[in-house]
């Protein structure tokens, strides 16, 4: 009786840990809810990782962090909206924990979240041009307490620990806007993040933060909307620093991106950087960064760029280096405008791309009704599933996937994914300092068959 009872338990576990399927690439799981309560950039930018897992302490848990509303009537900085980490426990199957992580300036304080080798939660928040606040959780693999924040500035380094940051009512030249944190296998913590006109970075090392870096300031307008940083499976920190001219017209609403792409690499964990040249030039399109810096098994950085030419918003690049040089390769969906994606490389060196789309071409303040997971090793060879299977009347975008991290791992087939539903705007887009509107931040758990 008992070498049955053992059989039974094997083969079960077997099964478990092995999921069948019949020529489908794809599962879904159901949609969990993780605040009805949120920011309209709720679950943005896609620059930022939002998604984290770990099994350390014995239970396997996904923390998400996002941004949700406080009850003002109206808007006012620093205290209508805030950062949370939400806990999903992958044994009980279910959300165990929300928690309050601080205030952010306004919806552009978006968060960035990353685990390191011990399972301690590592989170940037809160600037729109101004210092960074910084917290690290006082458990691992737990977001229900946390230590101290800690505030730093790109031009004056770590700030006093009672610096009033509710007193910044105004944007700060000179200061952060979506910070990107990471954390390698030494344990040294890296940020990077836009200035408006300038890609800085700074790091982390044996628990006291460095001298911040300027890697690049804009020859043209702005080096915004998508510096990129991440940091590969060999311990080099790749980033990418945008020079860009945003152009107008008086007819439109519309606008057109001139944005070169300047590669910068360390391979001494930070403490040097190096220009590897441009990555992509505005001679080659009209594009805007879109989405996060992924790097291959080889250490080769990828990413994606969107057309942003006026009306045109058909198709994004994903430009990668093979070694020798940069190749770009064209994503387009038939029928669709691509607005927004975030993507990372999974460890079959597959590309798994989470885009927002949409069938009419409205401005990007309109945002998107579809949301789509594309898979494959190259543009040529998507595979396209619809994430949510009815978004006509929803607004949904800022799409996030979880990243490939050096302690979060993608679970061999298994991996999450986060996106915003306005579920009352219809298509109409509502300013920032006009109004707290409440959005529904999802998620969903995918698996993702071998080919």
């Amino acid at each position: 009786m008992l070498r049955y009872f053992l059989f039974f338990c094997i083969t079960t576990l077997f099964c478990f840990c092995n999921p069948k399927h019949s020529g489908e690439l794809i599962e879904l799981g159901d949609a969990i809810l993780l605040t009805d309560k949120g920011t309209d950039k709720g679950s943005g930018y896609s620059m930022q990782n939002k998604i984290v897992t770990s099994d350390i302490g014995g239970v396997r848990k996904t923390h998400f962090t996002y941004t949700c509303i406080e009850d003002t009537d109206r808007f006012v900085h620093w205290k209508s909206m805030s950062a949370w980490v939400a806990t999903f426990n992958h044994q009980t199957n279910e959300i165990i924990s929300r928690t309050y992580i601080g205030q952010i300036y306004d919806n552009h304080g978006t968060p960035s979240l990353t685990i390191d080798r011990n399972g301690y939660l590592h989170i940037v928040y809160a600037p729109h041009h101004h210092p960074f606040h910084y917290r690290k959780s006082v458990l691992p693999n737990n977001s229900t307490k946390w230590q101290a924040a800690e505030f730093v500035s790109a031009r004056d380094g770590v700030l006093s620990a009672d610096y009033d940051y509710a007193a910044e009512t105004q944007p700060v030249e000179g200061e952060w806007t979506y910070p990107i944190i990471k954390v390698d296998s030494a344990g040294i913590i890296h940020v990077a993040g836009s200035l408006s006109r300038s890609a800085a970075y700074v790091r982390k090392v044996d628990g006291k933060w460095q001298k911040p870096q300027v890697l690049y300031t804009a020859r043209k307008t702005y080096s915004r909307y998508n510096v990129m940083m991440n940091v590969g499976p060999r311990g080099a920190v790749h980033v990418l620093a945008p020079d860009m001219a945003i152009i107008r017209r008086d007819t439109t609403a519309y606008y057109r991106m001139e944005t070169d792409y300047i590669y910068f690499r360390s391979n001494d964990q930070g403490a040097t950087f190096n220009r590897r040249g441009i990555a992509f030039s505005s001679q080659q399109g009209y594009i805007q960064g879109n989405g996060n810096l992924a790097v291959d098994s080889k250490g080769h950085p990828h990413f994606l760029a969107m057309e942003r030419d006026y009306e045109q918003h058909r198709w994004q690049w994903h430009v990668f280096f093979d070694g020798r040089e940069w190749q770009r390769e064209k994503i387009q969906l038939e029928d669709l405008y691509i607005w927004d994606s975030s993507f990372t490389i999974d460890d079959q060196d597959r590309l798994v791309i989470l885009t927002a789309a949409n069938r009419a071409d409205h401005h990007w303040r309109h945002a998107s009704n579809r949301l789509l997971l594309l898979v494959g090793r190259s543009a040529e060879h998507l595979k396209i599933f619809e994430v949510v299977d009815d978004l006509e009347e929803l607004n949904s975008w800022l799409p996030a996937v979880q990243e490939n991290q050096f302690f979060s791992k993608l679970a061999p087939q298994l991996f999450f994914v986060m996106w915003t539903e306005e579920t009352d705007l219809h298509g109409n887009y509502t300013r920032n300092w006009d109004t707290t509107l409440s959005t529904r931040v999802y998620a969903k758990r995918i698996i993702l068959f071998e080919e």
